[in-house]
């Protein structure tokens, strides 16, 4: 999570034109943002889409279940993922972030999420 695939899929769906997909519902306000920011493939993970974004083995509740033959692997270091992921959490989007030292701030919450990421990542 946090990797950049949704910034690759824009770029994907800007050069070829073809819609991507996701296997995430759009209930949650977060993924249902992604459909009004022009991303027409959220939650379509059929062939109306050429790429599929997932955080498998990472699951959701509201993702569906998938298989692939083929993947696009986007790694970005631990380090620079625990903070997006704070500033997603936070804002609850995918591109505004904290201006304040949210480490301080959100001390406790802070430290339970880098954690419990620590522990995911190991």
């Amino acid at each position: 999570m946090r990797s950049g695939n949704t910034l690759s899929r824009k770029l994907m769906e800007s050069i070829s034109g073809v819609s991507t997909g996701s296997n995430y519902s759009i209930i949650p306000s977060i993924n249902f943002a992604l459909t009004v920011q022009g991303f027409k493939g959220e939650n379509h993970f059929d062939n109306k889409v050429w790429i599929l974004k997932t955080h498998f083995p990472y699951v959701y509740p509201f993702c569906s279940i998938m298989s692939a033959s083929r993947a696009f692997l986007l790694v970005r270091n631990p380090l620079d993922i625990i903070v997006s992921q704070f500033m997603m959490a936070s804002t609850i989007t995918h591109s505004r972030t904290c201006t304040n030292d949210f480490t301080a701030e959100f001390a406790e919450d802070w430290d339970w999420l880098v954690k419990s990421q620590a522990t995911l990542w190991n």
